[in-house]
């Protein structure tokens, strides 16, 4: 005896499970996990909901002639037992999803003529599909994807059906054999079956012939729900979101935008999603941009979504704050001082929110007068006086903020005796 085969022997005392005791009979349609298809004469049992097992097998088929319809509902596991073991000849499992349990199927020993197909058996630890000592079963157009191994075959069993015209599990244009996420092949001819490295045997555990007919994702993703549209109002300081949702018959793997939100051209990777939706985050002024995404599967299969334009617009003035002069009135004066030389400045300081190009002050309706920043004014006439303070932002709206107060001029004397000096 070579060592792969004791190698063999020893993986498939691994792979067989423990079946603990007889489950009660399932009511139809199937409603909980932890029953048996035991109908003496086989029946027909359906799915109207997702069910779930919290240990052990989910459903067992004992009698033959039964005929198992998932109707895309889900059977799930916590991580161990069998999602469904086939302990008789005869039966036929289809459009259901297995996932998370130890083996996704168990066929028994000496047990023949189960067909298995139209089903997504993915994110089982062991085996996604385990048969031992059964012969001439049928299993095809499934979806395998397993944390453990895809499939494991001591005997003798078809994993492929002939290639015939057709949707296929994966959304291809022909039917043949499996959907193997661990299958390396290429489809050189591109029509969705794999012409090299076949037969696929999941890495030698399906002993005997293999699927001659794997099937190959030649879908690219596809985009929708592009977001945001082609026109928004400009905020200062605020992150400006673009989304696409992307859905792949697999799965997407990258997701990429190219824009210009930097000032060139550049490709960066989105990789913030929620679900389908890949969100892409940038803080921009406001000005006119062009974006696209691009997404890839597994396979390389590239979709691209159209040449967008996104016009960003500042319609909004600046908001202006006078900070100095402070609010002053006849009772509550601001004092400036004179001498007979000199004369206090009256300090003119302001706030504005954006970048703004020109600023301009006009005291007492005198005139603009353009500033670049914080100055100081001359006042020579005591009482009330009004400063307008304009700013225009680089996209020309103007905005301006008016303060009226009160000046009083306090003189200052020099010299002394009888007789001092004072400015007026």
């Amino acid at each position: 005896m070579t060592n792969r085969f004791v190698v063999i022997i020893l993986i498939s005392i691994l792979l067989v499970p423990t079946i603990a005791f007889a489950l009660p009979s399932c009511s139809n349609p199937i409603t909980f996990c932890g029953c048996a298809l035991d109908d003496p004469s086989g029946a027909t049992y359906s799915l109207s909901n997702d069910i779930s097992s919290q240990s052990g097998t989910c459903l067992e088929i004992t009698t033959g002639g039964n005929f198992l319809l998932g109707n895309g509902f889900t059977i799930s596991g916590s991580g161990t037992g069998i999602g469904i073991h086939v302990e008789s000849s005869n039966n036929l499992i289809r459009n259901l999803n297995i996932k998370n349990f130890q083996w996704g199927i168990y066929i028994s020993e000496i047990v023949n003529s189960n067909f298995i197909y139209d089903n997504r058996i993915f994110n089982n630890s062991i085996v996604g599909v385990s048969i031992t000592g059964a012969f001439d079963n049928y299993i095809y157009n499934n979806f395998f994807n397993n944390t453990g191994k895809n499939a494991y075959d001591d005997s003798s069993n078809f994993w492929n059906n002939g290639k015939t015209s057709g949707t296929n599990i994966i959304g291809g244009p022909y039917k043949g054999g499996n959907f193997w996420s661990d299958y390396a092949g290429q489809d050189t001819n591109g029509d969705g079956i794999g012409d090299t490295d076949v037969p696929y045997t999941a890495n030698g555990f399906i002993v005997n012939g293999g699927d001659n007919l794997p099937l190959v994702d030649i879908i690219a993703p596809i985009p929708s729900n592009i977001k945001p549209q082609n026109h928004e109002e400009y905020v200062p300081g605020h992150s400006y979101q673009f989304n696409v949702t992307w859905t792949d018959n697999i799965g997407v793997s990258e997701v990429k935008i190219e824009n210009n939100f930097s000032g060139t051209l550049r490709n960066d990777t989105v990789t913030t999603k929620s679900g389908n939706e890949y969100y892409y985050n940038y803080n921009l002024q406001p000005g006119v941009y062009s974006w696209r995404e691009f997404a890839s599967d597994a396979r390389g299969n590239q979709q691209v979504t159209p040449q967008e334009i996104f016009n960003l617009t500042d319609t909004t003035a600046p908001a202006v704050t006078i900070t100095s002069p402070p609010n002053s009135t006849i009772s509550s004066p601001y004092i400036l001082y004179s001498s007979w030389t000199t004369m206090d400045k009256l300090p003119l300081n302001y706030v504005v929110n954006e970048q703004t190009p020109w600023t301009a002050y006009n005291l007492d309706n005198k005139g603009n007068v353009s500033i670049s920043g914080n100055t100081s004014l001359s006042v020579y006439t005591a009482g009330n006086h009004t400063i307008v303070l304009y700013a225009k932002d680089n996209y020309g709206n103007i905005g301006s903020a008016t303060k009226t107060f009160y000046v009083k001029i306090q003189s200052t004397c020099r010299g002394g005796g009888r007789f001092p000096i004072c400015w007026v």
